[in-house]
């Protein structure tokens, strides 16, 4: 079994399934998620918006708070056909 893919939050494509907490809180009514190493939710990315104190939104319209370069996601795992 090999580890799971981590990616920057600056290389992260639209389109990219990336694993995320549940939400966790609220921006002005739009609700946070978080990055996580463990299998909670799957999200696709929709637009990444900065490279250092960026957010990344998500299809479902979620979006994470501001994250330094650094913080990386899992690549979820693509479901069996």
């Amino acid at each position: 079994m090999t580890a799971p893919a981590k990616v920057s939050y600056t290389h992260l494509e639209a389109g990219q399934q990336v694993v995320t907490s549940e939400i966790d809180g609220d921006d002005f009514g739009l609700p946070l998620v978080s990055p996580t190493t463990r299998e909670v939710r799957n999200r696709v990315v929709r637009e990444v918006r900065g490279k250092n104190n960026g957010r990344v939104w998500f299809t479902d319209g979620t979006k994470t708070r501001k994250m330094h370069g650094r913080t990386s996601f899992v690549v979820a795992e693509a479901e069996p056909a």
